[in-house]
């Protein structure tokens, strides 16, 4: 049955040590695909047990997954949101690039992993666990409206059942809570009137791709006894602006919509959820 959550998640913080004492932050991933080491304890092991094999591994899970053919040119692609966090929220470099690279291709492995209590992604997970939790308590003011699709390849769905709660006839004020990392935007170009538009990465480009899909509205709130309410700011350059959001959070419906329109007017022809989201940090 695996450890409780309590106990998953206290083994995800076991260390604190910046992930520079490995080679490079992508390499956290590479060796638990090897089924190597299991907590940051054995990071300064990383470089003695990265082997052709096990890369050879990362690099077909990256393609499966419909992204990079290799690791140099994943970090290149998406520069421009690494160095956002680098330049502009002060990350550093090594948890940023890892962050950026992680979270765009891994969410359902990651989602996967906790919601079977398993320590097979313990160090990527706590890579965004830690990161996202120190950004958490820099925020100075609340997100903006985002959006996400709820369905369609990149919806939230795709990477966390959990959010099944919301097809059907879902009730106002249902909750439930995620098991996977999410990635919302602020871009008004998500929004037109047949649909949600996904932002993509091409090439280090950001095209938008429309999903055949409901839409999911985010709202935040500023910080209050109960927790954190706000998505965080992953990396605001003009044609992107995206907001994430750590899991577990809970999240709580606050209304449906069938008449949602856009910022110039547009009538949407689909359903909008708007939501809200709590979530604790270390």
């Amino acid at each position: 049955d695996g450890p409780s959550p309590e106990a998953f998640f206290q083994s995800l913080c076991v260390d604190r040590r910046p992930l520079s004492k490995a080679r490079s932050a992508t390499t956290v991933l590479v060796a638990e695909r090897m089924d190597g080491p299991s907590t940051l304890n054995d990071l300064p092991s990383l470089q003695d047990r990265l082997s052709e094999q096990g890369l050879q591994q990362f690099l077909e899970v990256y393609q499966t997954a419909g992204r990079a053919h290799s690791i140099e040119k994943a970090e290149r692609d998406y520069r421009p949101s690494s160095a956002w966090k680098i330049k502009k929220a002060g990350w550093e470099p090594e948890v940023a690039i890892g962050y950026t690279l992680l979270t765009s291709a891994f969410k359902r492995d990651l989602g996967d992993a906790y919601v079977h209590r398993t320590h097979k992604y313990a160090a990527s997970s706590y890579l965004i666990a830690d990161a996202l939790a120190r950004q958490a308590w820099r925020l100075s003011e609340t997100a903006p409206s985002c959006y996400a699709g709820l369905k369609g390849v990149h919806g939230l769905l795709a990477n966390d059942s959990s959010w099944a709660v919301l097809e059907g006839e879902p009730t106002v004020g249902a909750s439930f809570t995620t098991n996977a990392f999410i990635e919302a935007s602020a871009s008004s170009s998500c929004l037109r009137a047949d649909g949600f538009y996904m932002p993509m990465n091409s090439d280090g480009r950001i095209v938008h791709h429309q999903e055949d899909t409901d839409i999911v509205h985010f709202v935040s709130e500023p910080t209050d006894y109960q927790g954190f309410h706000s998505l965080i700011p992953a990396c605001l350059n003009a044609d992107e602006l995206e907001y994430d959001l750590p899991a577990p959070a809970t999240i709580t419906l606050r209304a449906i919509s069938d008449a949602w329109k856009t910022d110039d007017g547009t009538p949407l022809r689909r359903r909008v959820f708007t939501v809200a989201a709590t979530y604790m940090v270390a």
